[in-house]
């Protein structure tokens, strides 16, 4: 076992929050790093207050600047970055977080990969993959040990437009011919995480991709339990792959490009065997959790 104690997250958004949760349930030390509080909107710095009452050390950093970081890391084992990847984002954490974190003497650095697994022949060239490979390369540089998460697709978000879903009109438009995928909640994904990091350092090598699933699942069983906590029956349109697939790589229209990127890998490369007994983990969530907004 690692041993790892402290831990500095960075984003407190859909996922940071549960990891945070979980992280100070199991007795953790953990800084939850953030930007000027004074910007948050007030949810957020609502939230901000409720994890500091918890015991969570709330630490304003300067993203860009290594000095700030360094300080805000200084004692921490662990990194888990739950930060967007804007281009911003990307070069802050390519370059100022990686140096503050290898000059605070930071051993693991899990990057916020958590979805599908960018290294795959599939998906490795594709825009979204490279943005997010792009930091492993830095943090083996640093001398840290990189985790990645893999999860395919958050449960809690299946039942929405991004994946075809229009509840209102009772509508969807799935992929035709997708096969059965995995699909973690986001609670399940906190706990595996949480769980890996106490594996042996020495058990990663420079970096390792772990895989987690809380359930397997296929968009004909959500159109069924859309319909059955709807009490509706869904119109169903099938989309050819085909076309999923070409449109995914068309990114002069990046607000189409990506949710058919998303669903053809969702659909195609997204069956996996799962890590859940290489770290003590158990799922709990299952497809009668899945989300139905109304």
């Amino acid at each position: 076992m690692s041993g790892f104690t402290s831990y500095a997250l960075l984003g407190l958004g859909n996922l940071g929050a549960p990891i945070a949760t979980e992280a100070l349930a199991l007795g953790y030390k953990l800084r939850i790093l953030t930007r000027d509080t004074r910007v948050h909107p007030q949810a957020s710095r609502a939230t901000l207050k409720e994890f500091e009452a918890k015991g969570a050390k709330i630490v304003q950093v300067d993203y860009s600047s290594e000095a700030s970081l360094e300080k805000a890391l200084e004692g921490v084992q662990v990194i888990i970055s739950t930060l967007g990847h804007s281009e911003e984002t990307l070069k802050q954490q390519a370059g100022p977080v990686i140096q503050a974190a290898k000059a605070a003497g930071v051993q693991l650095y899990i990057p916020s990969d958590f979805g599908l697994d960018y290294a795959a022949e599939a998906i490795k060239d594709s825009a979204v993959a490279q943005g997010k490979l792009a930091l492993r390369k830095p943090i083996e540089e640093a001398g840290i040990v990189w985790l990645s998460i893999v999860n395919s697709a958050f449960s809690s978000w299946l039942i929405n437009p991004l994946f075809g879903f229009d509840v209102r009109a009772h509508k969807a438009v799935v992929p035709s011919g997708a096969k059965s995928f995995e699909t973690t909640s986001l609670p399940d994904i906190a706990r595996f995480t949480l769980l890996a990091t106490q594996l042996p350092l020495s058990s990663h090598g420079a970096g390792r991709v772990l895989r987690v699933s809380s359930f397997t699942t296929s968009f004909p069983e959500l159109v069924a339990h859309a319909e059955k906590q709807t009490g509706a029956t869904f119109a169903v349109t099938q989309r050819p792959l085909e076309e999923i697939e070409a449109a995914s790589k068309d990114w002069s229209k990046p607000q189409a490009a990506f949710p058919a990127w998303l669903n053809y890998h969702i659909a195609v490369n997204s069956q996996y065997a799962n890590d859940n007994a290489v770290v003590g983990f158990e799922p709990k969530a299952t497809l009668a959790d899945v989300p139905v907004p109304q």
